[in-house]
């Protein structure tokens, strides 16, 4: 998904829970507009976009993570249960539409600096290499000047 793309993805805004990619996710539905969100989303490609929602300001914020269902069990009383996976980042380019739920054009966040982080990884062994060799230096001075005197 490196080249820009723009698509529909109906928006689940949540105050207190932030999906991260590759991260699991599992969420109870239970509110009529979700659940109508839930059947539609299925009957698609069982993806939606998960943001943090503000109930201080009633707002949403503009970056979120799409969830993919992996599994859903829905109860004879309408409510479901569902386990979401993290796939990529978003931005809300506008919404499109807030009833019966919220659905918003978003373009992906590429994550094409993950090989950033894996260099950051092996930069961070190196250091903590190099910290033990000066404490093990150190301690060894120190040693000595303490017998030498």
């Amino acid at each position: 998904m490196g080249e820009l793309s723009v698509r529909e993805l109906p928006l689940f805004p949540l105050p207190e829970v932030v999906l991260f990619p590759q991260e699991v996710l599992p969420l109870h539905i239970f509110e009529s507009r979700y659940r109508i969100m839930l059947q539609s989303v299925l009957e698609s490609d069982s993806m939606f976009g998960v943001i943090k929602w503000d109930p201080t300001t009633k707002s949403m914020a503009n970056v979120g993570c799409c969830a993919q269902i992996l599994k859903h069990q829905t109860a004879e009383d309408g409510r479901s249960n569902i386990i979401t996976l993290g796939q990529q980042r978003f931005q809300v380019l506008e919404i499109t539409r807030s009833t019966p739920f919220f659905s918003g054009m978003v373009s992906w966040i590429s994550d094409d600096n993950i090989d950033d982080f894996k260099k950051l990884d092996s930069l961070k062994d190196s250091v903590k290499e190099a910290l033990s060799d000066v404490i093990n230096l150190t301690s060894k001075l120190t040693n000595t000047k303490k017998k030498s005197t």
